[in-house]
């Protein structure tokens, strides 16, 4: 007989639905018991994972792992995220004096944030700080100023890390001077952090690791404590048999 079991917070998120639902729910959840090779196979980014469409509007997505049906997100039709999903903010590094010809790239990394389902945007500035949040007035953007930013990235880490939201799960961490970020990236980046709930998740190219990443608030005590010239890279190689990779075209 197979098993079937709910994943990190999806108890809780369950619980929060209505009694019809929890019904409804509970019901098509035995089916998928008896029958784990209903739903679909899902390949590329979410390979291993299966959805199962019900009648009452909602997604299962779950994995088999040696005869135990894992669910690892519940989304409703028509939402992108899972109920209960996760909330992740974005900490974009723009601090440094390279950045002196690179505003418009750095208008274009928060737009790419912008345009994607991140829950709070943070932008750590230091050199033209002033002709910066001029070109983002209107911005849903907290821009935080980085008065001792010569030399030293970490110290602007810390500066974005300190400020992020009490509830947000996750951070993206990217950096001011990276190259143009597609907003697609970032939702897939999202996706699978969310479905999955790997510690980090990186994007690469051709075998190349590159920004942004994304790091479970359980990381931020060590990101915090930084130093140097670096930005989350060494956290990542500390934890890198945690990582999830996703490769991108």
């Amino acid at each position: 007989m197979n098993e079937i079991l709910l994943t990190g917070h999806l108890s809780r998120s369950v619980s929060l639905l209505s009694l019809e639902d929890r019904l409804s729910l509970r019901k098509y959840l035995s089916l998928l018991k008896e029958n784990p090779l209903s739903g679909l196979r899902l390949w590329g980014a979410y390979s291993g994972l299966y959805a199962y469409e019900t009648s009452m509007g909602l997604q299962i997505i779950y994995k088999i792992v040696d005869g135990t049906v894992y669910v690892v997100a519940i989304k409703r039709a028509g939402r992108h995220a899972p109920i209960g999903e996760k909330k992740v903010s974005a900490v974009v590094l723009a601090a440094g004096k390279s950045k002196d010809q690179d505003i418009p790239r750095i208008i274009e990394i928060t737009e790419a944030f912008s345009n994607s389902s991140i829950d709070e945007i943070i932008l750590v500035l230091g050199y033209r700080a002033e002709a910066v949040k001029e070109r983002l007035k209107g911005e849903n953007i907290r821009v935080i100023v980085n008065q001792n930013y010569e030399g030293v990235l970490s110290r602007s880490l810390r500066c974005g890390l300190r400020v992020v939201a009490e509830g947000a799960s996750a951070v993206f961490l990217a950096l001011g001077n990276q190259n143009p970020l597609n907003p697609a990236v970032i939702k897939n980046l999202l996706e699978v952090y969310r479905m999955e709930g790997a510690p980090i998740v990186a994007p690469s190219y051709k075998g190349k690791r590159l920004h942004p990443v994304i790091f479970d608030r359980a990381l931020l005590p060590e990101l915090l404590k930084v130093k140097g010239n670096v930005g989350g890279r060494a956290v990542l190689y500390r934890h890198e048999g945690e990582l999830r990779e996703v490769r991108i075209r």
